[in-house]
């Protein structure tokens, strides 16, 4: 019997050149009729499966492969004479490669508009059938989706006469996983369309994986990144490296952190983060003033740290950065006059995201599951704050406060942001308690607390944290007020010329 392969494949890349040498090889090309004029026009010698198919028009396209006979060759047990005779007696040749790919659906998925029947009907049963029947007997039956693979089976085939039991079975299991990425995918899309934004009883999450990792957070461990399938451009994961080397576990995590802070501002941001703490935030009208204001909130913090602007990297912040060892800078872009500046610093480490968006939710692990949480579009303006002290806080101070309160969502629990005059001055989270992270953050601040707002991401009703504010010279508070104030609190901060505004919304964190 002469040895099979059947082609249906959406990516035609390297498919003629592939083919041709199947058929130098010995094999049959039997081909889909998407496929036929690719392999004619290149001269390849094919047969269609559509010659002797019995249903034909638009919904012979649709079952094309659907069909007993094409099923039969491809999963008959070579091993079993009784399937063997069977298919012969019926004038049926073994398949012995299944070659096989999708449309790609990303960009259709990522259309909010787009016509859901259009998803519905892109699932795809002829190329899924395919796939799992190649699956089910790849014992025998070498199944391959991925363009990239074609080399490795033609080696296999001039060396040994076969593709080995080895890279079929290699083979099964990434085709398994390549149809159920693209049908979580699909579903994912469809849960957001019609779910009502509610959370579906099964979650589905596609990830393609974008490179290993050297090490995890401790060298015990190992790592990777992988980006979500489906997400408009504008992430980290699409972050393109334009000199050094590449971030690590560590440097991923310190870089979504401050990434999402940039995101929080429409104005010029630059955020430093290292080891999983926000270590200074600094706004400006122009990019190079923002990099002033944020360097000099996190001069202790900025060895091996993580920057990142919501601009492009002018001269002014080049001449600043080459001063430090960062382990990343993340821009949106370096101006033409920062390269010879920055190619001067050996090991510095670049990267660029055009298009920087925040994250639409986070996913943490825990044992044994996930919790998953969707951020919400907050649209609170200054305006909207409420003043309940009888000091009303001045124009630098309501610009402070705005800005403090657009940071401390991105810091851990008890969360408190120190601001002064378009940047931090200190930040404190993670405690137990709003004293304890305040002490951090006054502690990091020093004498830079004088003058100082903070901001608060749940409400403050403990008398020592007020204590605290007027004993180091903070003039104002913001923070969610959704419980009672006390009475002997406004009169403390009517007293001691604190202005106090509550904003009645509380950030939701894990």
């Amino acid at each position: 019997m002469k040895n099979r392969a059947l082609i249906n494949v959406a990516d035609t890349a390297l498919l003629s050149e592939f083919s041709r040498e199947l058929v130098e090889l010995g094999y049959e090309i039997l081909c889909a009729n998407n496929n036929i004029s690719v392999l004619q026009e290149n001269g390849v010698e094919c047969t269609a499966i559509t010659d002797d198919a019995p249903v034909g028009g638009d919904i012979g396209v649709k079952v094309e492969v659907m069909r007993s006979d094409i099923f039969a060759a491809i999963l008959a047990d070579r091993s079993d004479a009784e399937h063997i005779s069977t298919i012969i007696s019926s004038g049926i040749e073994p398949i012995d490669i299944v070659v096989t790919n999708f449309e790609d659906v990303k960009r259709l998925l990522t259309d909010e508009a787009a016509d859901i029947s259009n998803i519905f009907s892109d699932v795809d049963i002829n190329r899924s059938s395919l796939i799992k029947a190649g699956i089910s007997n790849c014992d025998d039956v070498c199944v391959v989706v991925d363009p990239s693979d074609y080399e490795k089976v033609l080696d296999e085939i001039k060396r040994c006469g076969e593709v080995s039991k080895e890279t079929r079975f290699m083979f099964a299991s990434k085709a398994l996983s390549y149809l159920c990425n693209r049908d979580s995918m699909i579903s994912a899309y469809l849960e957001s369309r019609i779910g009502g934004g509610t959370y579906p009883d099964m979650l589905n999450i596609s990830c393609r994986k974008i490179s290993n990792l050297k090490a995890g957070e401790n060298t015990h461990q190992i790592a990777a990144v992988y980006k979500k399938q489906g997400e408009i451009a504008g992430s980290l994961c699409d972050m393109q490296k334009l000199q050094g080397n590449k971030l690590s576990f560590e440097g991923y995590n310190n870089a979504d952190l401050a990434l999402e802070c940039v995101c929080s501002f429409d104005e010029c941001a630059v955020a430093v983060a290292n080891n999983g703490c926000l270590c200074g935030v600094g706004i400006g009208e122009e990019i190079h003033e923002a990099c002033s204001n944020a360097f000099r909130s996190s001069a202790s913090y900025l060895n091996g740290s993580i920057v990142v602007f919501n601009r492009n990297v002018d001269r002014k912040c080049a001449l600043e950065i080459i001063k430090y060892p960062f382990s990343g800078v993340v821009a949106t872009g370096y101006g033409a006059d920062t390269e010879d500046v920055l190619s001067q610093k050996e090991g510095l480490n670049l990267f660029i995201i055009e298009n920087m968006k925040s994250k639409g939710e986070d996913i943490k692990s825990v044992n044994g599951g996930v919790l998953i949480l969707k951020n919400k579009d907050i649209n609170l303006t200054s305006a909207e704050f409420q003043c309940i002290t009888e000091r009303q806080p001045d124009e630098s101070e309501r610009k402070d406060l705005y800005f403090a309160w657009k940071l401390v969502k991105n810091i851990q629990g008890k969360g408190v942001v120190l601001a002064k005059s378009g940047q931090t001055t200190g930040i404190g989270g993670g405690q137990p308690s709003q004293i304890s992270s305040f002490e951090i953050a006054l502690k990091n601040a020093g004498n830079k607390s004088e003058g100082s707002v903070v901001a608060v991401d749940e409400t403050v009703t403990l008398p020592e944290f007020f204590g605290l504010m007027k004993e180091n010279s903070v003039t104002a508070i913001v923070h969610p007020g959704f419980d009672d104030i006390s009475k002997e609190t406004v009169e403390f901060c009517n007293k001691n010329g604190i202005s106090m505004i509550v904003t009645n919304y509380q950030y939701s964190k894990f």
